[in-house]
């Protein structure tokens, strides 16, 4: 009896999720776009240096895909500003993407710039992304942020109005919303997004 493919991509997931030997028995077939799950997996769950690690291997096994590119961007990203990578690490994938003329130069040079502390550099690229195409709620959430740092409470409040709209419920989403209701002196606003966590 053959196993579907959903129990031997669990198994490989799981296997490249260890970090075991295993997962080197399954070198001759795995593909691209299982390390990119696997490194997209571990982003979203906080761990950067997996998520590096899978995200090089995925862009060295084919380095076409965008995806693994941005990954591994941010991963690097994350990684530089807890001290644990080099900024010149991250900067030289964002060269990649650029070379690449992916749109996501914009947001990855924009994050780039937030987690270094120049907001106002990071608000300029966010805005490129978003003159670009880039409608996805990461440029409005971090560009709220950035301007609810330099205390543009009118900006911040045009973006994060725009980001609670694809995610109402999300919780960094409604805090920063909250925060910036806060800030602006709409505290009926405010009490509105805590009770709707």
């Amino acid at each position: 009896l053959v196993p579907s493919l959903d129990a031997i991509d669990i198994s490989i997931y799981t296997s490249a999720r260890s970090h075991g030997q295993e997962f080197e028995e399954f070198s001759d077939i795995v593909i691209p776009s299982m390390l990119l799950k696997v490194a997209s997996a571990a982003y979203h769950e906080r761990d950067w240096k997996a998520a590096r690690d899978f995200a090089q291997r995925a862009t060295n096994a084919d380095p076409r895909p965008d995806r693994g590119w941005i990954i591994l961007a941010k991963a690097y990203i994350r990684l530089a500003h807890e001290g644990a990578a080099e900024w010149a690490q991250a900067e030289a994938v964002l060269v990649k993407l650029r070379e690449r003329k992916h749109r996501a130069q914009y947001y990855v040079a924009g994050f780039l710039s937030w987690k270094r502390g120049d907001l106002r550099a990071a608000v300029k690229s966010f805005q490129q992304a978003e003159d670009a195409g880039d409608r996805g709620v990461a440029v409005f959430r971090d560009r709220a942020h950035c301007n609810y740092q330099l205390g543009q409470v009118a900006k911040a409040e045009a973006d994060i109005k725009i980001a609670l709209e694809s995610y109402p419920r999300n919780p960094f989403v409604v805090d920063l919303a909250t925060a910036i209701a806060i800030r602006g002196g709409k505290y009926q606003k405010a009490d509105q997004f805590i009770e709707e966590l």
